[in-house]
Order: C-alpha cells, then structure tokens, then sequence
C-alpha cells in the first residue's frame, strides 16, 4: 500500500518545473544555490532524527537500525553534501549561516517530532527517502546535465558516492525489513504514520516551490543571511 502512495508522491515531486529549469541551466544561480544547499540542510537532519528514533523506537532491530543511521548521517552531510566549488563564490562561513528555507525548515522540525513520538511513521518517512536511490541512473544523467549547465565540473561526485554506499549497504530494504513483520498495527497507528509521511513528503515539494521563489536576475547569489549579519 505505502508503496503505491510512494510512487504516486514521486511522481508529483518530480513533475515540478524547477527541474527542467536546473538541467537546462534557466533556474537563476541564486535557485541553483537555493536547492544545494536546501540538499544539505535534508542531509544534516538526518542523523538528529535517526538518533529520536533509535531512542523512542520500540524492539531491538528497529533500535539497531536507526542507532547505526544515526552514526553514519551526522558525518555524512559534511562530508558529502556539504557545498562547496570555485564557481559558486560560496565561503564555508556564509553556508554556515545560510538561513533555511520555510519548507526545509518544516520538514527537519516535522521528522525530528515524527522519530520522537512515531517511529512507524519515522520508519515510512526514511523509506520513502532512501527508496530515491533506485533512481539512481537518473540522478547520475540529471547532476551531468546540471554540472554542464552551471559550470560545476565534478560537484555532485560526493552526491553520488553516497548515493552508491546506501545501494551497496541496501539501506532502502533495510528500513523495509523493518515492516516484514507479524505485529499489528491499529487503524488510528496506521493513519497518523501514513500522514506524517505524507507530511514529509508535503514539505518537501514545498521546498521547491520555495527554492523557485528565489530566483534572482544576473550571476551572484543572494543568499538568505540572519537579518544582523
């Protein structure tokens, strides 16, 4: 069933205009910007909401489960997201201070208050996340495209060796196992894990609505900085 629904949100998720406009290089630099570092911000939550999870969850394998994301998240946004490249004049101080956008920000306080009081409805969210990476051959097509189109030769290499560590550790079927189970899940349980996913999956596409309302004409980012900086 989850899987149907999943299938029917990515295909809502995909069909945004914003990703033609990034392949063909008509989003601004300041979108471009706006969805790498939205990207790394989804990264960075990660870790945070698995370690709720692996504290809330009920079970061994479920603990098990989100305790080992949780370790591997909290240094892979750094080390694979974080943004970085000489044709985005982008200094590590001013991503730092990158203030996120509303639907990035709903989305990371949704999922850490989603792990912490249901973790079925964590469990739904994070394979709904990790399942992307069975577009895998598209993403590598698309990031080319994009890297052509904006000059960023090489950027999305870390985006896609973390990408092949999740399809060698199989962390979508993982999660899955997770599921295969005989225990029984309640209607009211049932429905308030499948609208936290929804709401995940909500925010998300917001997100680009969002990064499209950053677009600003010429070359230089303005980038959404505290209001003292």
């Amino acid at each position: 069933h989850f899987d149907k629904l999943s299938s029917l949100w990515y295909s809502q998720y995909y069909a945004h205009p914003l990703w033609p406009r990034l392949r063909t290089g008509l989003a601004s630099r300041n979108e471009l910007v706006a969805w790498l570092v939205h990207n790394y911000h989804v990264s960075r939550i990660a870790g945070p909401v698995a370690a709720r999870c692996a504290v809330s969850a009920h079970g061994t394998a479920w603990r098990d489960r989100f305790l080992k994301d949780a370790l591997d998240e909290y240094w892979h946004a750094d080390a694979f997201y974080f943004v970085r490249h000489r044709a985005l004049s982008l200094s590590d101080e001013h991503l730092k201070a990158y203030v996120p956008l509303p639907a990035t920000r709903a989305f990371e306080l949704h999922t850490l208050q989603t792990a912490e009081r249901n973790p079925l409805g964590h469990t739904l969210i994070a394979y709904f996340q990790e399942s992307t990476v069975h577009f895998f051959d598209d993403c590598v097509k698309f990031y080319s495209d994009v890297e052509r189109s904006y000059g960023l030769d090489g950027f999305f290499e870390s985006w896609k060796k973390h990408m092949r560590i999740d399809l060698d550790e199989n962390h979508a079927v993982g999660i899955a196992s997770l599921l295969d189970s005989d225990e029984m899940v309640s209607p009211s349980e049932r429905e308030a894990a499948l609208r936290a996913a929804w709401l995940a999956h909500s925010y998300l596409y917001d997100a680009l609505i969002d990064i499209r309302g950053e677009e600003h004409a010429g070359s230089e980012a303005h980038l959404r900085q505290p209001a003292n900086w």
